[in-house]
This record gives structure tokens, C-alpha cells and sequence, in this order.
């Protein structure tokens, strides 16, 4: 059995993985007409220059003053719906997942983003082919398996206060069944770029087809490692019974099982 302190000291390495500085990266294929400006007489939140500004990720202790201001949670649901913050769409990410309690809405609203090419909250493309996305994009959209997971954890949607330690929100789950069933339907290896449910394409020389969904799917593994959902566990455990030597998967799944922490 796993001792608390290195229980959390695996999960921290888990998450620190995710947490990386993407404002180096060309937003230049942003969606036109989907920006959210700031409405007219209302100031920019002071949390959204620390956003921009997160070089090579970012301590938690950072934002914490921010876990218990929705006013915080909306700036940076408004970065994640403004197509001209999309080089910081994943800094954005990393802390809504850090601070915002768990909603059945805002967990559709994170999986939709993941699926379609937009911005956050963007009305679904009526194109007929899947459009491509930036490099910007692609980082902050593949990531948000993990960050789900995460989030599932560190706002205690799977827990009780007494089982729950160092959280900024101890929040009972709407439901968490959507998040759950989204990350187990990543497990399929089935090639990505022919789900209907995806609605965007890799840009040139990223993961595509099955590669993609090998991605997709070890960012699934290990967002429902970090979960702390028994549920989350037990649909890593079955997939791991019907992992073959030859699974592509069999390492991840290893990996996330050793991570569980256990009662």
C-alpha cells in the first residue's frame, strides 16, 4: 500500500507534466468571429495577465488567491472563448482545472471545446470538413483529458471532505458520469480522424489517425489515473485485463494503476 505523502507526490508529477508555457506558439489560423472581448466598462481580471504572462508552467501557490473568486473563473473561461488568447489556451486550462468547482455544464462545455475547432463555448463548425488547427490549438485541446482528470480530484467531485486533503474546493459532483464515459470512449484506438464526434485535423506534422488517438488515449489513461474517482479506476483496471502484450497501451495503463492511491 501506497503511503499518503508519495501517493501525492505521484500525482504532483502527473500534473506538473501538463503544466508548460505555450506563449511561444503562432495563433495564426484563430478562428475569425468567435473572439469574446471584454464587455464594454468592466476592467480585465488581474488573473489574466498572470495567464499570458506563465513562462515554463506555473507553482499553484500563484493562483490559489484566486480559488474562491467565480469572477477569476470567468476571465478565464472568457480567455479560453477568445480566439486572439489561443496562444495561452492551455495556461488557461491548467488553471481552470486548479480552481474551479465541479458542474455537469462546465464539463460539457471543457469536452466540446476538445472536439470541435473553436474557442471554448464557439457555436459547432457547420463545415462539411473537419477543419485544421494550429499548433496552439492542438496542445490546449489534447491535454484536456488530463486536465479533466485533474480536476476531478483537486475540486473533490469524487470524494468526501474527510477523504479529501489540500483542495481549494471540496464541491459534491453534479454528476461525473460525462467526464468519466469521455475519457473511457478515448481508450478505443480507433483512427481519430474518422470519429464523427472530432471535428477538427491535426496541423502538418502532429499526431494524426491512430497516432492521434494513441495520444488521445494515454492522456485519457492518465487523467483517469489522477482522478480519485473509484469509478475512474475500475475502468483502468478492466482495460487493463484485456491489454495483450502487444497493446500500445499496456505501459500507460501500468503506470496510471501504480499511481492509484488505495484505501
Amino acid at each position: 500500500m501506497l503511503e499518503a505523502g508519495e501517493v501525492r507526490r505521484r500525482h504532483q508529477r502527473y500534473w506538473l507534466g501538463i503544466i508548460v508555457c505555450v506563449v511561444s506558439f503562432n495563433s495564426g489560423a484563430a478562428v475569425a468571429g468567435t473572439a469574446k472581448p471584454i464587455p464594454k466598462g468592466r476592467e480585465e481580471h488581474r488573473i489574466t495577465p498572470i495567464i499570458r504572462g506563465m513562462i515554463r508552467g506555473f507553482p499553484e501557490e500563484h493562483i490559489v488567491e484566486f480559488s474562491r473568486e467565480p469572477a477569476a473563473i470567468r476571465a478565464l473561461e472568457e480567455m479560453l472563448g477568445n480566439a486572439t488568447e489561443e496562444a495561452y489556451w492551455l495556461n488557461a486550462l491548467v488553471a481552470l482545472g486548479q480552481l474551479a468547482p465541479y458542474s455537469e455544464i462546465l464539463a460539457g462545455d471543457l469536452i466540446r471545446f476538445a472536439e470541435n475547432p473553436g474557442p471554448y463555448q464557439a457555436p459547432k463548425s457547420k463545415k462539411d470538413k473537419k477543419e485544421k488547427i494550429t499548433s496552439a490549438a492542438f496542445f490546449a485541446k489534447t491535454r484536456v483529458p488530463l486536465i479533466l482528470g485533474h480536476w476531478l480530484r483537486s475540486s473533490g467531485a469524487c470524494t468526501t471532505p474527510r477523504e479529501t486533503s489540500q483542495v481549494y474546493f471540496v464541491s459534491r459532483p453534479d454528476k461525473v458520469d460525462k467526464v468519466l464515459e469521455y475519457l473511457s470512449n478515448l481508450l478505443d484506438l480507433s483512427d481519430a480522424d474518422a470519429r464523427s464526434d472530432r471535428n477538427w485535423r491535426s496541423p502538418a506534422n502532429f499526431p494524426r489517425g491512430t497516432a492521434l488517438s494513441q495520444l488521445l488515449a494515454e492522456r485519457a489513461i492518465e487523467g483517469l489515473g489522477v482522478s480519485s474517482c473509484p469509478a475512474g479506476e475500475d475502468i483502468l483496471r478492466r482495460r487493463r485485463q484485456r491489454s495483450g502484450s502487444d497493446d500500445p497501451l499496456r505501459g500507460a495503463l501500468d503506470r496510471a494503476l501504480g499511481a492509484v492511491a488505495e484505501p
